[in-house]
């Protein structure tokens, strides 16, 4: 809203507010847009992912976000979520499933897919192992 308000200031406005208003709102990859979208990595990123609870609030979270901003956009009249369009729908859509989706594959999928690619390894063979190394004990070493 901000980023409209300010785009009809027109080309009147000093140097520095047109860079600020370029940098901030109006470019094309503009900071405040891509402030969220850090703010939550970082977050992300300091949270303890191998806690359970941790992973289930962090995509309940992410799946609540994305329904709520492509919700919106969907229900609404002249909100849109267009990719990239930088809309507030499109921030909070875009952002909760990407969130989910890191969180998921950060823990249950990291898992699941860990588990199915290990190579099995029988009883017999594990229980042969566990005794080659009973069977040979460790020499005593005597200090002389």
């Amino acid at each position: 809203m901000l980023a409209a308000a300010l785009n009809g200031a027109g080309p009147t406005m000093q140097p520095l507010a047109a860079l600020v208003r370029g940098y901030f709102l109006t470019d094309d990859y503009p900071a405040l847009m891509f402030l969220p979208f850090l703010l939550v990595g970082l977050i992300e990123a300091r949270s303890d992912l191998g806690r359970a609870m941790t992973q289930f609030w962090m995509i309940a979270g992410g799946v609540l976000a994305a329904v709520l901003g492509y919700g919106a956009a969907y229900v609404l009249p002249g909100l849109t979520a267009r990719a990239h369009s930088g809309s507030t729908a499109e921030i909070l859509g875009s952002g909760g499933f990407a969130l989910a989706v890191i969180v998921l594959g950060k823990g249950p999928l990291e898992r699941g897919l860990a588990f199915a690619t290990r190579e099995p390894v029988s009883r017999a063979k594990a229980r042969a192992r566990a005794r080659s190394h009973d069977a040979a004990p460790e020499p005593k070493i005597q200090n002389r």
